[in-house]
């Protein structure tokens, strides 16, 4: 049986799993978790975990956190464009 356990940790927390989780599960439930906080909380780790994470489904979270609208001038400094618009 799986259960969804969900408790109120600070975002520090989600951000040393997204960078330092060994399972990629981890990982991406720290991703998941950090959509609603704060840019400037979540900006770095999500440049950090792009340039580290080889899992696709990881990678496209990532990119849709930092490719959305709602991170403002800080859309505008991400080398993943650079990727989402190479055509190789």
């Amino acid at each position: 049986m799986l259960k969804d356990l969900n408790f109120d940790k600070p975002l520090t927390w989600d951000v040393k799993q997204l960078l330092r989780a060994e399972n990629m599960l981890d990982r991406y439930q720290a991703a998941v978790n950090l959509r609603n906080a704060p840019i400037p909380v979540k900006y770095d780790a999500l440049l950090t975990a792009w340039e580290n994470e080889t899992f696709p489904q990881m990678r496209a979270e990532i990119a849709s956190q930092l490719l959305n609208p709602s991170m403002g001038e800080y859309r505008l400094n991400t080398p993943i464009q650079d990727f989402v618009s190479d055509k190789d």
